[in-house]
């Protein structure tokens, strides 16, 4: 049986929680229990909850949990924003990690919307 290690958009999400738990690492002491908290735990909770909806082997409840990553993901987006507003990471790093959300959120949408299709018997 196929693991959740084999979906592309885990791979990408796993790598996104790896590059903002080092980026975060950066932050200044005083954003340890704040910002730097938050966007750890969002941009963790993409790949955690891709790896929770691939185990209850249901398509429809997989695909709520999909729904719920991409919250997670427009979190992490919105925590980055505020890094970068803060002057807390260079342009470069920023558009670096947006990319890496961005990349995720596409490959992200698109098993959604194969599951979609699933739930709705078109596949």
């Amino acid at each position: 049986m196929a693991t959740f290690e084999h979906l592309e958009v885990w791979k990408l999400a796993q790598s996104l929680r790896r590059a903002i738990s080092g980026l975060a690492k950066t932050f200044p002491e005083e954003e340890r229990h704040r910002l730097e908290d938050q966007i750890i735990r969002h941009s963790r909770q993409v790949a955690t909850t891709l790896a929770h909806g691939t185990g209850i082997e249901d398509d429809e409840k997989n695909a709520q949990l999909c729904r719920e990553a991409r919250g997670n993901l427009n979190a992490t987006l919105d925590l980055l924003i505020c890094a970068y507003d803060e002057d807390y990471i260079s342009p470069d790093s920023y558009a670096k990690h947006r990319k890496m959300i961005e990349n995720c959120m596409q490959a992200l949408n698109e098993y959604l919307a194969r599951l979609n299709k699933k739930v709705r018997g078109e596949e």
